[in-house]
């Protein structure tokens, strides 16, 4: 698509923040009406919006092994985050929870392909420094509307609150921005599945959660479906 393929205007630097501050505002608003399993799992669909997207407007090819990658590690994130919920109910309200995780994916999907178009004519830095100023306003905005607590209750939370923002935000979504720049947007947001995966081990590790053979086996499943997505997007590239 020749609009795709143009240098993007300045005023869409605010477009991957407007997408982020959704992402987090329907996520959020979503644990609060279906599962974590659920609001996570419907979240990460965003990995099929971004692949069939990347296709028609990107101009982003691949073979079959990088959707039946997708598919496959969905099927493991899936797996990882039922384990580890399993008894987790809530109420009546359930499925409204669905559709807003669905409003989810769509939102994140929306960031990594902004992103991605972005860096067609941008540095990662001032695509993070825009996003960050935007999504962190409207973020603003929505915290004040809904009533929520905008100051830690104890000094120890201003820590986390820094290792937040500086590690867990600039670092890393820093780090999505340089990657999309060498990168398909559809690989990337395969590779992003492995997030689970680190939040099991790193439990283990860190905080002594138990980690079954069972929720081993769905982190493997989820490792080699990013194994297969790698290889399908290598041999598309070399065909």
């Amino acid at each position: 698509d020749p609009d795709f393929a143009a240098r993007p205007g300045r005023w869409a630097l605010a477009v991957p923040g407007i997408c982020f501050a959704a992402d987090l505002a329907t996520w959020h608003l979503a644990f609060e009406l279906t599962t974590a399993a659920n609001a996570t799992v419907l979240a990460n669909l965003a990995v099929l919006i971004v692949a069939l997207a990347g296709y028609l407007f990107l101009g982003e090819r691949f073979d079959w092994r990088l959707p039946a990658g997708a598919l496959l590690g969905l099927v493991g994130v899936t797996s990882l985050i039922r384990l580890s919920l399993a008894a987790e109910t809530v109420g009546p309200d359930q499925w409204k929870g669905d559709l807003i995780s669905l409003a989810t994916a769509a939102s994140y999907a929306g960031y990594i392909l902004s992103v991605k178009w972005l860096r067609r004519g941008y540095g990662a830095l001032p695509i993070l420094v825009a996003s960050s100023a935007v999504g962190g306003a409207l973020c603003f905005v929505l915290a004040l509307a809904h009533g929520e607590a905008l100051v830690p209750a104890q000094s120890v939370g201003w820590l986390y609150l820094l290792g937040l923002g500086l590690l867990t935000h600039c670092v890393g979504q820093g780090l999505v921005a340089v990657s999309l720049k060498r990168l398909p947007a559809s690989l990337v947001s395969v590779l992003l599945l492995t997030q689970p995966v680190h939040v099991a081990w790193l439990g283990a590790l860190l905080l002594s959660e138990p980690l079954s053979l069972a929720q081993a086996g769905s982190m493997g499943l989820v490792l080699l479906a990013v194994g297969l997505a790698i290889y399908g997007r290598r041999a598309a590239s070399s065909s």
